[in-house]
């Protein structure tokens, strides 16, 4: 997967960038050389933006250079589960939404995990779901569930392969099989846990990056 950095200098900028361009498509300033087809992992980052966005999808077109007003660059049809992500930069762009969300930057991830709702013994069967985690940042993640977390506001998150201690989330928005959290800690070892997921993942997306703990 080829990664990239879309910057754009306000969310006029970015705005201006996306006008004339097809539903589905995120338009990458300067950026040419992929080629139709192949993978995009795009970290977009605009003045007034609290943290960038990881956006992944597939280049579906290329301008080489600048021409009749249109900048060079590339479009990039982002995939469905990425979709949430550009429809809330162009919601920003054109100032119809705050600029609220987390305040780390969001790495892309497919993480199984078990979900328990908070007060429920962690061993109980009758309070468990399978769930998978979208994006994580030091301090949120997007999880998606088999059904909707109809009613819940904590939630506990088991990562087996991380921590032996379950993460404490607070559900912060929910729209279907999707829901937005904040997350915090049982206790220290799972503050480090979730430090450790959240570094595994973002070395995979750049081998520089260090959460500190």
């Amino acid at each position: 997967m080829i990664r990239v950095a879309a910057n754009f200098k306000d969310r006029d900028g970015l705005q201006r960038s996306q006008q004339g361009i097809a539903e589905g498509i995120l338009f990458v300033p300067d950026y040419a050389d992929g080629s139709v087809g192949s993978t995009l992992l795009v970290y977009v980052e605009a003045q007034g933006l609290v943290s960038g966005l990881f956006i992944e999808g597939v280049v579906a077109w290329r301008r080489v250079q600048s021409a009749g007003g249109f900048a060079k660059g590339t479009g990039v049809r982002v995939l469905s589960p990425h979709m949430e992500r550009l429809n809330f930069l162009l919601r920003w762009a054109k100032g119809d939404v705050a600029s609220a969300q987390r305040g780390h930057p969001r790495f892309p991830c497919a993480e199984r995990v078990l979900v328990s709702f908070a007060g429920t013994h962690r061993r109980s069967t009758q309070r468990l779901v399978h769930g998978t985690l979208e994006d994580v940042s030091e301090r949120g993640a997007l999880l998606v569930t088999p059904s909707p977390l109809v009613g819940a506001s904590e939630i506990m998150i088991d990562m087996h392969d991380v921590t032996r201690t379950p993460i404490q989330a607070r559900v912060v928005w929910s729209s279907g099989n999707r829901s937005g959290l904040s997350i915090g800690s049982s206790a220290a070892d799972g503050d480090r846990g979730w430090s450790t997921l959240v570094e595994r993942v973002a070395r995979s997306v750049d081998p520089e990056v260090r959460i500190e703990r």
